[in-house]
């Protein structure tokens, strides 16, 4: 009997080990997943040239081609290897497939390839695909895609054949594509943000107080962190840009004295005081070329509207669209049941009674709205 239950004894301390051990790989497995579902998809689908039955095949009319997986999480591209036909600038594509399945650019790089297989590590240039989004190879040029014997994985392919309402669709095909990529979750997220008034609000009633921050950077700061792993968040006060002759006094003595390496998104919130619109495209333009020359794949946005001049606010979607930027207006939000009531002693030595100030500036449910704003055209989930 002693034997016996010195035996069950065993067993269980050799059935609990075994146990634990299982459920310790799971958990590796879990922390090491990431985008393991499409990298295997994307290898087991590109061309290999040591496969004795991949048959080339002269194709016509192709445009975006990818694979049928989307990124699982937000990506960083680590690498990219291309097989091109000749010696060309081949183009790439970012973005989603809408429920009618046309392609929704997001942003776009070229890559220079010799003729042949060509690999290019890519994780330093900080190009961003986003969860379910898409990289998209551009065939135009190339002409060439390959067939395989029992090929296990689809693509999506987009021809000029296959049009709806006179735009190109994608559909899936058979084809093996000419291309094969890999993924790095992103571990940092870093943006900045430049903004007068709205963007530096100080604890008043009905936007922020001591133990909550309300405002739209503080939430939207908020929803970033459950988003990525880490993120890197820092606004600066850009009152000087806002006047029309310093502007290029501060982009030299402040912007170009930041750290705008690797960054991911800047949100501009400017605009709002200045009727002076002849320069505006060109200031706007060397402001973000400022950025980009140190930042090139960064993500913008311009958004204004806070008691802004109208002739202003008309002007700038048109410059956004130029520029490449991500416009938000905000201009329904001056309504009363969106502001808050601001007093500032502005009392003058020379003034025998204080001097009160009345501003308004947007209350916590305007400010909410912002930041849902700004979410939804980043695209990110919240």
């Amino acid at each position: 009997m002693k034997n016996r239950t010195r035996m069950i004894i065993v067993l269980s301390v050799i059935v609990l080990i075994l146990l634990l051990s299982i459920l310790n790989k799971i958990k590796k497995a879990e922390e090491n997943t990431g985008n393991l579902e499409l990298e295997e998809t994307i290898e087991n689908a590109v061309i290999d040239s040591h496969k004795e039955n991949l048959q080339k095949v002269n194709v016509t009319g192709y445009h975006l081609v990818t694979y049928p997986q989307s990124a699982n999480t937000n990506s960083f591209i680590q690498s990219i290897t291309v097989t091109a036909l000749q010696d060309a600038n081949i183009h790439f594509v970012i973005g989603s497939i809408d429920k009618n399945s046309f392609v929704q650019e997001r942003t776009a790089f070229d890559i220079p390839c010799k003729a042949g297989e060509n690999t290019f590590e890519l994780v330093e240039k900080r190009y961003l695909i986003k969860q379910g989004e898409y990289l998209f190879m551009d065939m135009f040029g190339q002409d060439v895609l390959y067939t395989q014997e029992n090929a296990t994985v689809k693509s999506l392919v987009q021809n000029e054949n296959n049009k709806v309402s006179g735009k190109m669709i994608m559909s899936q095909s058979n084809y093996v594509l000419p291309f094969k990529y890999t993924l790095e979750t992103v571990k940092n997220y870093n943006v900045l943000v430049f903004g007068k008034d709205i963007a530096h609000q100080e604890a008043s009633e009905g936007i922020q107080s001591i133990d909550e921050k309300l405002d739209y950077y503080e939430m939207t700061k908020a929803r970033l962190e459950k988003t990525f792993n880490s993120v890197t968040m820092n606004r600066f006060d850009a009152v000087e840009w806002e006047r029309n002759e310093t502007r290029q006094e501060w982009i030299t003595n402040f912007l170009n004295k930041q750290d705008m390496t690797n960054l991911d998104l800047v949100i501009f919130q400017l605009g709002e005081n200045d009727e002076a619109i002849e320069n505006l495209e060109k200031d706007m333009t060397d402001l973000v070329q400022t950025i980009r020359k140190v930042s090139p794949n960064v993500e913008l946005i311009w958004m204004s509207g806070w008691n802004s001049d109208d002739k202003m606010l008309d002007s700038l979607p048109g410059i956004c669209e130029r520029l490449k930027m991500e416009w938000i207006d905000i201009s329904d939000l001056n309504g009363a049941e969106y502001q808050s009531l601001i007093t500032e002693d502005v009392t003058n030595n020379e003034v025998i009674l204080p001097e009160i100030k009345k501003t308004y500036a947007p209350n916590r449910e305007a400010m909410q709205i912002i930041s849902n704003r700004i979410m939804e055209v980043l695209k990110f989930d919240f």
